[in-house]
């Protein structure tokens, strides 16, 4: 008999994960269903059993437990149901990757770090 598993919504956010037996930190979630996340760790990935409560930008705090963990991936079965809509991209790291580009404006992250002076090279 197979069980039925729920559709899964692929989802690339940013989020914090905090633990019973970890220290907070943050975490990619890859996927969502109504009643589970998949996600990666960037630190040390929780081991299955624990008790996790994973934090989005946009004020949603989920409590679950992990039920399954290899290597830097880990899935976690939610204590109650979510919409994985109310998860779409928010906050700081989604209006960034969304804002238009200005006339000229070249974001932070792009600018070069050293001087572009290149020898031998001349401006007409």
């Amino acid at each position: 008999m197979a069980i039925s598993r729920d559709p899964r919504g692929r989802r690339m956010l940013l989020a914090t994960m905090r633990g019973e037996k970890l220290a907070e930190q943050k975490i990619i979630v890859g996927d969502v269903s109504p009643r589970g996340i998949g996600a990666r760790a960037k630190g040390e990935c929780p081991p299955p059993g624990s008790r996790v409560v994973i934090s989005f930008s946009n004020g949603v705090e989920l409590g679950g437990e992990v039920r399954w963990a290899r290597k830097d991936r880990f899935g976690v079965q939610l204590e109650g149901e979510v919409d994985p809509q109310d998860l779409q991209g928010s906050g700081n790291s989604w209006e960034a990757a969304i804002q238009p580009f200005e006339q000229g404006h070249v974001y932070d992250q792009f600018r070069p770090v050293s001087r572009p002076y290149r020898p031998g090279l001349k401006v007409k």
